[in-house]
């Protein structure tokens, strides 16, 4: 039986007036493939800051490998705890190299910059950059900087990896070679993955559980067939041209 990694309970953020996440609950456990869907605006972003520590909720509970971790900050202290993410818009260290950007990740777990470089080259062999790996960040396609990121929040050593649209931008193709990775950092890491995309048929294809989020409420869960049937979901997807069931 797997362990769970994280298990949120009526998790709610309020930006004043605006109730952004609405009493949102559920749980991953190692190993496991989620994906967090819902349309544009629905609160998936504002969850994932939740869990990495960028914002703190205004209710409810998040706990991580058996820690309350609802009011740990800043969000360096969930890195080291065994949070990793990556954001939607791909920001590497443009002047950096490639290795140097993934060994930043790994310094967080290994100080001695020998055994961080070490732990930066596995990473980058993984995704496929290890050949490019004194090339400038800045230099890489869309496609190359999107494997970075995943590479350095690796790097890092996380339990709960958060994949924020690590597809958006990338075409079938490029598609297709990104979801066995990712799938192979479940399943030779044991890492719990949560991804937040809109490209739904990947998603579908990648997760074996999913949540949808619509107004910042979670609306359903299941497996892929189950949501793709449920009416609640087809009504908050209505018109929505991402969602391809």
């Amino acid at each position: 039986m797997r362990r769970n990694v994280l298990e949120v309970k009526d998790l709610t953020r309020r930006f004043g007036g605006l109730v952004a996440v609405d009493g949102v609950s559920f749980q991953i456990a190692e190993g496991e493939l989620m994906g967090l869907i819902g349309p544009n605006g629905a609160g998936k972003t504002t969850i994932f800051n939740l869990i990495s520590g960028h914002l703190l909720p205004t209710s409810g509970s998040i706990r991580f490998l058996d820690m309350d971790i609802t009011h740990l900050k800043p969000p360096a202290a969930r890195c080291l705890a065994g949070i990793g993410r990556t954001f939607q818009i791909v920001k590497p260290f443009g002047g950096l190299t490639v290795w140097d950007n993934v060994t930043i990740g790994a310094l967080a777990r290994h100080p001695d910059m020998g055994e961080a470089r070490e732990r930066a080259r596995q990473m980058l062999e993984f995704v496929g950059l290890w050949g490019y790996k004194e090339v400038a960040a800045r230099s890489l396609t869309l496609p190359g900087r999107k494997r970075l990121e995943m590479a350095r929040a690796m790097a890092t050593e996380p339990k709960l990896l958060l994949l924020d649209e690590v597809m958006a931008g990338l075409t079938p193709t490029e598609i297709s070679e990104v979801l066995p990775m990712i799938r192979r950092f479940a399943e030779e890491f044991n890492v719990a993955i949560i991804v937040v995309e809109h490209v739904m048929a990947a998603v579908m294809r990648l997760c074996e559980w999913i949540v949808v989020i619509h107004h910042g409420k979670k609306i359903s869960e299941g497996t892929p067939k189950e949501v793709t049937k449920d009416p609640k979901v087809i009504e908050a997807y209505l018109g929505e041209e991402a969602f391809i069931a």
